[in-house]
């Protein structure tokens, strides 16, 4: 995406929300708008930017500079970032379904297991109070997510064998 996504006014108020972490149920009723209205409008401004999922969109707009990195509704506290965090931060951003997330994470790397990815977003998103794309513009804020990323996972990581016991002549 080169260009500003030309949004309307609606969707910017979204979207907007939507950084903040706030669910589609919370944004139709401070908006007083349907869940399904929500959606729609959602639905538009994937399409103008070109991803699949709010988190891929909310991460381009933070990148591209065409939303608010360090608007904040409330004091968050932030978890302890140690190797598997900053690998689940990283792994936000990926424009994959809600339930190919921590998988997805998880295949980039074979040295951490599932669980681990599973027990620190859940963590992050606990102790956050936030939804993930309220996490990603977080990572923003934090410096944990520089824009220069991208939304596309990268290739499944070799096996733990292949890294650990290099070939021989």
């Amino acid at each position: 995406m080169n260009e500003r996504p030309t949004l309307t006014t609606r969707q910017s108020q979204i979207l907007s929300l939507l950084t903040q972490g706030q669910s589609v149920t919370v944004i139709g009723s401070e908006l007083a708008i349907s869940e399904n209205t929500v959606r729609n409008h959602m639905r538009a401004a994937k399409g103008m930017v070109g991803v699949r999922t709010y988190r891929a969109l909310v991460y381009k707009m933070l990148a591209g500079g065409w939303l608010p990195k360090s608007e904040t509704s409330s004091p968050v506290a932030v978890c302890p970032v140690d190797d598997v965090t900053e690998l689940v931060w990283s792994g936000l951003r990926y424009d994959v379904r809600d339930a190919q997330l921590e998988e997805t994470i998880a295949s980039t790397t074979r040295h951490v297991p599932r669980r681990d990815i599973d027990t620190a977003l859940a963590a992050l998103r606990m102790t956050s109070g936030l939804s993930d794309c309220g996490l990603i513009r977080l990572g923003f804020t934090t410096g944990l997510l520089s824009g220069s990323e991208g939304v596309t996972p990268p290739r499944t990581a070799p096996p733990f064998d292949a890294l650990s016991h290099g070939s021989r002549p």
